[in-house]
C-alpha cells in the first residue's frame, strides 16, 4: 500500500484548484459536444474552462496551435468531433 506523499498547504491548494478548473472544462466539453459536432464534424477541438481554443482537422495539427506560451496545455480539453460515435457497452 502506497503512504500518501506529504505536501504544504500551499500545495494541496494548487492541486485542489487544479482539480477544479479540471471538473469545469469537462462538465463545459459534455455541454458543448453536441453543438460542436454539427458545427465542425469530424474535426479536433482544444478547450479551456472559458472557450473553444481552437479547431483541426487532425490531432497533430491541433496540438502544434496549441502551442506552450499561448495556452496551458495542461488544462485543456481535446475532443474528436465525431457525429456518429461507436456504441460502448460497458
Amino acid at each position: 500500500m502506497s503512504q500518501p506523499v506529504p505536501t504544504t498547504p500551499e500545495e494541496a491548494a494548487r492541486i485542489a484548484a487544479h482539480i477544479r478548473e479540471c471538473e469545469v472544462i469537462s462538465n463545459r466539453l459534455r455541454g458543448e459536444t453536441e453543438d460542436l459536432v454539427l458545427q465542425r464534424p469530424h474535426q479536433w477541438a482544444g478547450m479551456n474552462s472559458e472557450q473553444v481554443l481552437t479547431f483541426a482537422d487532425t490531432l497533430t495539427e491541433l496540438l502544434a496551435k496549441l502551442r506552450p506560451g499561448e495556452s496551458d496545455r495542461s488544462t485543456v480539453a481535446v475532443r474528436y468531433l465525431d457525429p456518429d460515435p461507436p456504441e460502448s457497452i460497458l
